[in-house]
């Protein structure tokens, strides 16, 4: 017997393909441009559907967090630069006395973005060259906060 909760956001289509079906979030309703977010999972199973629909849940609820929190450059910033700081310092601490470099010196950070968007940011700009300091300098930090 399945609970009507392992069903949220489940709906069988007649061809017995599971369907993802929700309301779309308010504050979403300009990114998705209807009042439903509905895609196929591409399965007849169930229990395969309910991990696609989790998936697919956890990145609209992702998406809802970071539109309540807001997505200012100041925020943008401190978001990449710990995410990055945190890899270098573990790959810094991976080398050997042989080899002192590292390979996120070289990195592509455009390969590293959650959207093409932020690739034109100053603000993620500025998160990649402090990354490789791990000095957050003043000024940077004003021009991302005042301009």
């Amino acid at each position: 017997m399945v609970n009507r909760m392992d069903k949220k956001y489940l709906k069988r289509a007649s061809s017995g393909l599971w369907l993802y079906r929700r309301k779309t979030p308010v504050l979403l309703k300009d990114k998705y441009g209807s009042n439903c977010i509905q895609h196929t999972l591409n399965t007849h199973s169930y229990h395969e559907a309910i991990l696609k629909r989790n998936a697919i849940t956890a990145d609209i609820e992702m998406e809802l967090a970071h539109v309540k929190r807001g997505s200012n450059d100041k925020a943008k910033f401190f978001q990449y630069y710990s995410q990055w700081r945190k890899e270098y310092e573990e790959r810094q601490a991976e080398l050997s006395k042989d080899d002192l470099y590292n390979p996120m010196e070289d990195a592509e950070p455009e390969q590293l973005l959650d959207s093409e968007e932020d690739a034109k940011s100053p603000a993620v700009k500025a998160a990649w060259t402090a990354m490789k300091t791990g000095k957050i300098p003043e000024s940077e930090l004003q021009a991302i906060t005042h301009g």
